[in-house]
C-alpha cells in the first residue's frame, strides 16, 4: 500500500508519542537566547488531524489544488501534514545538508523523523 509523509506522522506517534517531532523559535529569552516552543508526535498528529477534518469539512478533498500562504513555523507544519492527510498535497521533496534533519523555514523536523519519512519513501539515507 503506498502512503505519503503523513502515514509516517501516524506511524511515530504510536511508537513515540512523547517524544518531540517539530521545534520551531518563538522568540528570544531576556539572555538572548532563542525559544522554542515544540510539538510531539502525538500532539502533531492530533492537530494535523484536526485540520484535514476541518478542510474535508470545507470541501478541500483528494485531488484538490491549495495554495498555501503560512509563516514558516508549527503552522505551516500543521496544515502541510494536514493536507497530506486529506490527500490533496504533493510535492518533491530535496534533503538538503547531513542528518541534522529537515529545515522547514526556520522549524526543525528530528532527524529520526526524517529518516523515517526518507526510508518509508525508499529514499536512500547517507
Amino acid at each position: 500500500m503506498p502512503h505519503n509523509v503523513a502515514y509516517f506522522l501516524s506511524e511515530q506517534a504510536k511508537l513515540h508519542p512523547n517524544a518531540a517531532a517539530v521545534r520551531a523559535p518563538v522568540g528570544r529569552a531576556s539572555g538572548g537566547a532563542i525559544r522554542y516552543v515544540e510539538r510531539s508526535f502525538a500532539e502533531l498528529d492530533a492537530e494535523a488531524s484536526a485540520t484535514a477534518y476541518y478542510f474535508t469539512d470545507k470541501g478541500i478533498q483528494r485531488g484538490t489544488r491549495v495554495l498555501l500562504m503560512v509563516k514558516p513555523g508549527l503552522d505551516l507544519i500543521r496544515i502541510v501534514f494536514a493536507l497530506f492527510l486529506a490527500l490533496c498535497a504533493a510535492f518533491k521533496a530535496h534533503r538538503g545538508g547531513r542528518h541534522t534533519g529537515c529545515d522547514m523555514g526556520g522549524a526543525f523536523v528530528s532527524p529520526q523523523f526524517s529518516r523515517r519519512v526518507a526510508q518509508g519513501l525508499g529514499w536512500d539515507w547517507i
